[in-house]
């Protein structure tokens, strides 16, 4: 029975006349109160979703472009202090700012925009590439994603080129661009991390770890009788105890008899030095690594009698320049176009 409705007790003896109907409790019904109450309830109803519908109205926002803007201006230039790149070395790399609405892959999500066929992060070919690629935070931006010699600064992090950086110093002159020795891999200094949240590499340490880990600076020499403890110096930038950097030992015992004339003592050894990372080339002049020529080996000699006039043909010039990256810092000795092991 509907609310309001007129009621009245039930009856053995149907009733006929203003009554027009008898639910099955008995309880008899008038036309008019139905009507009445019916309409009642419609008003109210009609109230209710007009005043809803009239606070919705005024609690929505009007639509200001067809095309909102999301970020502020200057998110996608490198330039501007309001820079994504910026934003995220803040905020300790979290990329959940940017996955939650591009997805984890950064192919879209519910922004439908991907990262990588907006435009923004592709190689110099167009070829999309990851947000999270190792060149895309440090290094060359646009070389290919796989191009591990693009990995190293410059760009530093910070987004710096000057080699007097820290973030840059003298990664290129180890790497592409070296014109004192063979070339270093990444691999040589620092852990390689699998992907870019794996445990060390963003971390709460401002600078990247240097840890030695491949052979060349840990070299043994000396025959076997000599292993060096390379390490670098954050606090002064320097590396220590390097074998490219002249901590080594060569025995005359075990070398062959054509060239112990060489010796003047029972070893010849390098100078140890310890270059500034940010130094620039006077921090590897010729000889500051081994001497000109080094301790224990005959001489003074002048830098013209090592080269094409000397013992050490087609590794350096009469002017002491390297004419040979692959045979120089090797982790051999190359004398008159011989390579022996130290």
């Amino acid at each position: 029975m509907l609310k309001g409705a007129t009621r009245h007790a039930s009856s053995a003896t149907p009733v006929t006349g203003k009554y027009d109907s008898i639910d099955n409790e008995g309880t008899m019904y008038k036309k008019s109160s139905v009507v009445w109450v019916a309409g009642s309830a419609a008003l109210v109803l009609g109230v209710l979703w007009f005043v809803s519908c009239s606070e919705l109205k005024t609690d929505l926002p009007s639509p200001i472009s067809a095309n909102p803007i999301v970020h502020e201006v200057g998110w996608s230039d490198p330039l501007s202090a309001k820079f994504h790149g910026k934003f995220l070395q803040v905020h300790n790399w979290d990329y959940a700012s940017c996955t939650t609405c591009h997805a984890p892959s950064f192919q879209g999500g519910t922004s439908g925009i991907s990262c990588s066929t907006s435009g923004c992060h592709v190689d110099a070919n167009g070829s999309p590439k990851s947000p999270q690629a190792c060149n895309t935070c440090h290094g060359k931006f646009n070389a290919p994603a796989g191009d591990l010699l693009s990995f190293a600064p410059p760009r530093s992090v910070g987004g710096d080129t000057s080699s007097a950086v820290r973030g840059v110093g003298a990664h290129q002159k180890h790497l592409s661009t070296g014109t004192k020795g063979k070339l270093v891999i990444c691999q040589e200094c620092h852990s390689i991390p699998a992907q870019v949240f794996a445990a060390g590499h963003l971390d709460s340490s401002p600078s990247a770890e240097v840890a030695f880990n491949d052979t060349l600076a840990r070299l043994v020499t000396g025959s076997g009788t000599f292993t060096p403890n390379p390490a670098y110096d954050p606090a002064t930038l320097k590396c220590n105890n390097t074998f490219c950097h002249g901590n080594w030992r060569a025995r005359k015992a075990a070398a062959p008899s054509q060239f112990q004339y060489a010796y003047v003592d029972s070893i010849i050894v390098g100078e140890n030095a310890s270059p500034r990372w940010t130094g620039g080339s006077a921090e590897a002049s010729c000889g500051s690594c081994h001497g000109l020529p080094p301790k224990g080996h005959v001489g003074p000699l002048d830098v013209t009698t090592c080269g094409n006039s000397g013992c050490h043909p087609g590794v350096v010039d009469g002017a002491g320049n390297i004419l040979d990256k692959t045979k120089h810092i090797n982790g051999k000795i190359n004398v008159l176009g011989n390579q022996l092991n130290f």
